[in-house]
């Protein structure tokens, strides 16, 4: 708490920390004796809860920073179920 009594910035950022639902994702490229390469993106989802999730959108936008457009590359919308207690 700052000199005042309120709360500060970070106090409000690291009680987003502890959510019960955590999504995370990277990117990996595999390479092979061929000439094709293989490009994936994986979505990991937690959910700390104790209720399943039933039909979670899950909304994924791809950019490029290397551009002067803020539109996405690629994007792709899907549902899933996410049971409770899950890592």
């Amino acid at each position: 708490m700052d000199y005042s009594g309120n709360w500060k910035m970070s106090h409000n950022m690291v009680g987003s920390t502890f959510n019960e639902v955590l999504m995370t994702s990277y990117f990996s490229i595999e390479k092979s004796s061929t000439p094709i390469v293989r490009r994936k993106f994986h979505v990991f989802i937690v959910n700390d809860g104790l209720r399943e999730l039933e039909g979670a959108e899950i909304f994924i936008q791809q950019f490029r920073y290397d551009q002067n457009t803020s539109d996405p590359v690629n994007q792709v919308m899907f549902k899933r179920n996410i049971p409770a207690a899950s890592s």
